[in-house]
């Protein structure tokens, strides 16, 4: 009995159960139902009203950071520690920071940016000095990016930049000398900068004495296109435009230049010789050249390879005798068995000759002459003072 009890009360309590699942699907059905058609205008007017948005950014703002979160800066170079290059790092490092200004969020971000890049001997060392200061009292050394960065000019930058530029300026060391136009107005412009010279009048005055002679004398004395005394930009303008015509004049002139003449002896003249022909000159034996083998006397057989070929008898070209060549002939002053140049040769070897014994012939000519006359002059005095006999 009491089993069976126990069942009825499960079965009673299981129907209840179920009635209840049920009532409440019912009523989620009809909730999905009405979430179903309702109108989703209303609910978009309803939390318009219940909701105040954020104001929208200005447009030129938004395309701004549009267009810098496009940009790819370039990160700056390993810096160690040279002074000569510490305010390019520097100006490299805030340039990265104005353009990629969404992936720092902290002014320590940036420091600990720069910091990464600074690897090599004193800027090392500098860097290595700031993290051990943070990790042993457990706070950033500086607050703030501005303090890193004037810190970072008194360490790596020039102590005295602006006085070297003004002591550069005073005296001759920035004048153009051999250098072109752009590296000398690039090197004055630099220095004027750092100098922190603003009198425009005193500028133009240091930039005509230290420019290229020609084209400051070419700048002052034009007419109608002559800059002002105060016109820093004209001068340099004036001085870049004169020396891109110079250099465009040099190279048209070197492009129409023909071959090049042999230079005239002294007084333009060519000197008048009989038998004048062209010199020319032998062309260069080859490098490593072996000496032509000397002939050898008839009869002499010439050790070679396996040929076993006989030297032949050396015939001379100009009596045609064997035994010798025709430099080496003994008839070779023969004028018979000459050849025309060598005839040639000779006699204007001779003509030479005449040439330059005859003033000598001449003077000696010319006082046999003078001894005779004075020889007869004596002999008709003589004659005179002592009468002939044949009266």
């Amino acid at each position: 009995m009491i089993s069976e009890e126990r069942i009825e009360a499960l079965e009673r309590a299981q129907i209840q159960h179920s009635e209840a699942l049920g009532s409440i699907q019912q009523a989620l059905d009809g909730l999905m139902r009405k979430l179903n058609t309702f109108d989703t205008d209303q609910v978009r007017a309803t939390n318009a009203e219940n909701v105040r948005l954020p104001p929208s950014p200005p447009p030129h703002v938004s395309t701004v950071k549009e267009h810098a979160s496009k940009l790819k800066p370039s990160v700056p170079i390993d810096f160690d520690g040279d002074r000569t290059k510490g305010r390019a790092f520097i100006n490299s490092c805030s340039l990265y920071f104005s353009i990629a200004t969404d992936r720092f969020d902290t002014d320590q971000s940036k420091i600990h940016w720069a910091l990464s890049y600074m690897k090599l001997d004193r800027a090392a060392t500098f860097a290595d000095r700031v993290l051990r200061h943070e990790a042993r009292e457990g706070s950033p050394k500086f607050a703030t990016w501005a303090e890193f960065h004037s810190t970072f000019i008194e360490t790596f930058c020039p102590e005295n930049a602006s006085t070297e530029a003004i002591m550069k300026l005073e005296s001759v060391k920035y004048f153009q000398g051999k250098r072109t136009v752009d590296a000398y107005i690039d090197e004055f412009v630099d220095l004027v900068d750092v100098a922190g010279y603003t009198d425009k009048v005193g500028i133009v005055v240091k930039f005509r004495r230290g420019l290229d002679g020609g084209i400051q004398d070419k700048i002052a004395e034009s007419r109608n296109d002559r800059p002002a005394d105060n016109d820093v930009a004209g001068w340099i303008k004036a001085a870049r435009c004169l020396d891109a015509n110079r250099v465009a004049n040099e190279a048209f002139h070197a492009s129409a230049q023909g071959p090049r003449r042999a230079p005239l002896p002294a007084g333009g003249i060519l000197p008048r010789t009989f038998f004048t022909r062209p010199t020319t000159q032998p062309p260069p034996p080859p490098p490593h050249s072996k000496p032509a083998p000397r002939p050898l006397p008839p009869g002499i057989p010439m050790d070679v390879d396996s040929n076993k070929s006989r030297a032949l008898p050396v015939t001379c070209f100009r009596c045609g005798k064997t035994g010798h060549v025709s430099r080496e002939c003994p008839k070779r002053f023969d004028i018979r068995l000459m050849t025309t140049e060598e005839r040639e040769d000779w006699i204007a070897g001779l003509l030479a000759s005449a040439d330059a014994v005859a003033p000598h012939i001449t003077t000696d000519s010319a006082n046999a002459n003078t001894d005779t006359d004075d020889d007869c002059a004596t002999e008709t005095t003589v004659a005179q003072d002592f009468p002939s006999h044949n009266e």
